[in-house]
């Protein structure tokens, strides 16, 4: 399953929160904070104003950068952000930087442009299970790379249990042909994640793989109302 842009920020905000103001002077994030407070205040214009001489004066400071881009994210003006990040990747590359890159590209469709972000990511951090599991998703959705994908998984299921990478292993089985192996992961991921359509949906292919017909119907219908719930 391909991890929702909010979880990307969750994990990325607890990490920011934690180093933030451990690694660095107070002084380099002082537009940041004055940012933040504008922002708080309702006053944007004269935030945006104080990120962007942040983004000036300390592209070099990655958790700050992020967390602008974030910023510009839940706005929905992802290429904003997308410019963001690139130019600060230039300055210095870190993990967090390609990781939320990839979520940004993904968002606006570049494919292809995520998929080099996140194997970067991967490639700086090989063991973070989040990137693992962006990576190998991606894979795994435009039917490619398969077995790869498969290994990256049981590697990020190795650290993390998490249902999105459970979701993604099954759906990757399924994929190849293995369904009872991957129906047994989709159901554990289904469990944990009862709400989610994404999950349901491809449980009900697995279903269906096997001639389950009735219990694939259950969850298609299943899918179909909370797909557009979600999009209410």
């Amino acid at each position: 399953m391909r991890a929702k842009l909010w979880l990307a920020i969750l994990t990325l905000i607890c990490v920011f929160i934690y180093f933030s103001f451990r690694s660095f002077p107070i002084s380099d994030w002082r537009e940041f904070i004055l940012g933040r407070y504008y922002l708080f205040n309702g006053k944007r214009e004269k935030a945006e104003g104080e990120f962007a001489l942040a983004l000036r004066k300390h592209p070099e400071q990655s958790q700050m950068v992020s967390q602008i881009a974030l910023y510009y994210l839940n706005m929905g003006k992802l290429t904003k952000a997308e410019n963001i990040l690139k130019e600060a990747i230039k300055h210095k590359p870190s993990f967090d930087l390609y990781y939320l890159l990839g979520h940004c590209q993904l968002e606006e469709g570049k494919r292809d442009e995520a998929e080099k972000s996140f194997a970067k990511a991967v490639e700086m951090e090989p063991s973070n299970p989040f990137a693992l599991n962006a990576l190998a998703y991606l894979w795994v959705e435009e039917d490619k790379r398969l077995e790869e994908a498969v290994e990256l998984l049981k590697k990020a299921l190795r650290k993390s249990k998490r249902p999105e990478i459970l979701d993604s292993l099954g759906w990757a089985y399924v994929k190849l042909g293995e369904v009872e192996r991957g129906l047994n992961l989709l159901r554990a991921a289904v469990e944990r994640l009862p709400d989610n359509w994404e999950v349901r949906y491809h449980l009900s292919i697995a279903y269906e793989r096997i001639g389950e017909l009735a219990f694939a119907k259950v969850e298609e219908d299943k899918a179909k109302i909370l797909f557009i719930k979600e999009r209410k």
